[in-house]
């Protein structure tokens, strides 16, 4: 499996710790049990802020983690928090 390189703004301990706490104790989230790494989350949270980049939504972005509800719930929940800590400039809820 490659290795991503996780753009500078992720490499910030304090705020690195901030997404994976709020991201991990999502209450929306993770209701199957199955919780990814901490790398895996630090590169969808990547993942999201390129996506958002593009113009695409925290909906559209949820919709590619998967086919069922828990799936794109937890894409959902990896979106707001990136847009939260990494890419504010589109967080749409003013945290």
């Amino acid at each position: 499996m490659p290795t991503t390189v996780l753009p500078p703004a992720f490499t910030d301990e304090s705020t690195k710790a901030k997404y994976l706490n709020g991201v991990k104790n999502s209450l929306n989230a993770w209701r199957d049990g199955v919780r990814p790494s901490d790398e895996t989350l630090l590169v969808g949270a990547a993942q999201a802020c390129s996506l958002f980049a593009q113009g695409m939504t925290y909906t559209e972005i949820g919709a590619l983690a998967g086919e069922n509800d828990i799936q794109r719930t937890s894409g959902v929940a990896v979106a707001v928090y990136a847009s939260r800590n990494f890419c504010t400039e589109y967080n749409t809820d003013n945290l």
